[in-house]
This record gives C-alpha cells, structure tokens and sequence, in this order.
C-alpha cells in the first residue's frame, strides 16, 4: 500500500482527534515514506522488540492497531534513564522512531504506556509544526499556543490508543507529581477538585509561554473528550456529547487559563508597532497613507500615536529619529516575542499598500528592524 494510502486512511481514524491549530488540513508532508533515517538508532539504543522487550512490544502492537498504523512504520527505543520522559524524535522522516526512558516503562502499567506510546506516535502522524529557540523552548507566545493545541491533540490520539481514560489520566498524574503510589493518592476526582482554585487564577507570561497546557486542564481535557460522540463510537459506544460542543468548552477553558492573556498580550505589542506607523506617517507628511493602516488590520493607539508625533515633531530632524528608532525597535521586541507570524503578515499587506508612496522605503527599513529581532530572539 502506497505511503499516501496508508496516511489518508489513519487521517480519517484520527481526524477527530484535531484540536483548533492543531489539525490534519495543517499537515502538508506524508509521514510514512521510504526513509531510513531512524536505522543509525539500532546501533546507540535498544529496541523494542518481542525478543527483548516483550511486554512493551505488545504495547506498541496494540497501539499501532487501534490507530491503524503498520507496526513496520513505528520503532520503539529505550534509553537508560530513571526519569519518566519520552519523545518521538522529529528530527527523524519516513518513519516514527520514539524514544521511552527506561525509570518510566518500569513504572507504568500497561495501559498507562499505551497512552504514552499514542501521545508520542501522534506527534508523527499529526507533526504540527512550530518554530524553537535554540533552547529547545518555543520561539515565541503564537508557537507556544500551537504546542498547547497540539498537546491536547496528542493526548486524545493516546486515549484512542490505550481505551482507558483512568489509565490515561494516571499517566498524566505520575509525570506531573512523580511520586509512587505509596506517596500519593492518584485520584483524578480528588486532584482536580484540590487544583480548582488555579483555574481563577490570572494567567501571566509564564503561562503565556508554556508548551503545555497546565496538568489539570489537560486531564479536565482528556475526560471531556472521552464523552463525546466520536471517542465513544471508536470504543463501540453510542450517543456521547457532540465533539464540536467538547471543542468549545475546552477552548473556553483554555482561552480563561492563558489565551485570552496571549490575545491581549498581542493586541497591545500590534497597537504599539501600529502607533509608531502611524506618528512616522504624520510626521513625515504622508498622510494619505494612514488609512492603510486601518486597510490591512493594524489598530493604533490614536492617542499614543499622536503623543509620539507632538513630540518627534519638535524634535530637529537627526534627534527625532533617533527616538523613533528607540521606541520602534522597543515596541517590535515585543511583538516579536508574542506574534512574529501575525506582525509579518500585516508587514505583507501593508507592502503592497505602500508600494509606490514615500512610505515604502519607510517600511522596508522597518521590516529590516523586524527581521534582526527576530533573528536575535531565535539566537537566544
């Protein structure tokens, strides 16, 4: 069966899974191809096989069947370490090489490893792509917001794999507390209620960064989704809650944790980048141009943007400059660290609205600003 068969058939599986950004239409690349990339890791780790490996190797037989993978496509390594990590390793095409801690297969129980396996094979069947520092972190707050989406997404192709939310959620608890059982009670019911009260509090840039979505939304997630139509018809049950109605409570959650934060985050870095636009338009007479800026979606702070042009305005020429150059770069530092895709989209369009007016150069040397920032934040 040709690559492109195989990856529309589990499109379809698993199309219910997609959570907002994180969507199958987003995937431009088929994951299954004749590549070998992932061989090299024979030789450094060891593989899961049922020679060797033989309870996990029946994990991954079954995770692959549920999620209509060929086994042949998925290869499982363990790497001696006794924290409970897992990753399937993106740097690797053609083929799903994931790669588990050794302190979590010997701590989780068969279903909990399914869910782990499922989360990171989704991560090949769903690569939803996002830029990185070279830390390792999200390369900004937009970045962030696909990881979250894509982690809840992630977490629902699990639970399509392991067919077992309290098996699931448990996985989710040990990761996040890392502690036996001896130590702690994993019990959902009783953690979400103990952890109610952060769901009120104000979001910050800490949450506006994360790559993940706080643990007790994610299970808050998981349960929500095991109850709608489309899980419960995978696992031979009928009725459930409409997967759009399970979609919109969850986005509802997450917009109160952080993303009604990141927006009005961005909205505000937008209005100071729009706010200088504006005053460098007036005060340099090309005023015919300001409402392009209204054309293309850009939203000035009319009352900031004529304070910045009162006071360039009395400036000699080589002073204010100078200042509008300060407050430009200040103000596209952060946009770059919240919404560099979105600024460079009204970057675009207000391109081809400047194009042939005295704005243009204007423009282009702003853009040449903008893409050092960005350059320089992706360094870092």
């Amino acid at each position: 069966m040709k690559p492109q068969t195989v990856y529309s058939k589990v499109k379809k599986h698993l199309e219910g899974c997609a959570f907002l950004t994180a969507n199958f239409d987003n995937v431009t690349e088929v994951p299954f191809a004749d590549l070998e990339q992932h061989l090299p890791l024979y030789r450094y780790h060891a593989p899961v096989v049922a020679s060797t490996a033989p309870r996990l190797a029946k994990v991954f037989d079954i995770v692959c069947e549920r999620l209509k993978v060929s086994r042949a496509y998925v290869h499982g390594f363990i790497v001696p370490s006794p924290e409970t990590g897992a990753c399937c390793r993106q740097d690797i095409k053609g083929h799903a090489a994931i790669v588990l801690n050794s302190g979590l297969i010997e701590r989780f129980a068969d279903g909990e490893l399914a869910q782990v396996v499922g989360h990171e094979l989704g991560h090949f069947l769903l690569p939803v792509q996002h830029d990185r520092l070279a830390n390792g972190r999200p390369a900004s707050w937009e970045d962030a917001r696909y990881s979250r989406h894509a982690e809840i997404a992630m977490d629902r192709i699990g639970l399509v794999a392991s067919r077992d939310l309290a098996a699931a959620c448990k996985m989710l608890l040990k990761i996040h507390v890392g502690l036996s059982e001896a130590e702690f009670n994993y019990d959902v019911g009783a953690f979400l209620a103990a952890t109610a009260v952060g769901f009120t509090a104000p979001a910050g840039d800490i949450d506006a960064c994360g790559e993940h979505p706080h643990i007790p939304l994610r299970l808050r997630a998981l349960i929500l989704f095991a109850q709608s139509d489309y899980y419960q018809a995978i696992t031979g049950v009928d009725g459930g809650i409409p997967l759009a109605d399970v979609n919109a409570t969850i986005a509802g959650e997450l917009a109160q944790a952080v993303d009604d934060y990141v927006d009005a985050s961005v909205a505000k870095a937008l209005s100071g980048v729009s706010s200088c636009l504006y005053a460098l338009i007036a005060v340099t007479g090309a005023k015919e141009c300001l409402p392009k800026l209204a054309m293309v979606g850009l939203a000035p702070d009319l009352e900031m943007a004529k304070d910045m042009a009162e006071r360039w305005s009395s400036l000699p020429e080589e002073e204010w400059v100078g200042v509008y150059k300060l407050e430009l770069s200040a103000y596209l530092e952060s946009a770059v660290l919240r919404c560099p895709r979105l600024l460079n989209q009204y970057f675009a369009a207000l391109g081809q609205e400047f194009a042939g007016t005295d704005m243009e150069p204007k423009l282009e040397e702003v853009i040449e600003v903008f893409n050092r920032s960005v350059a320089a934040m992706r360094a870092q």
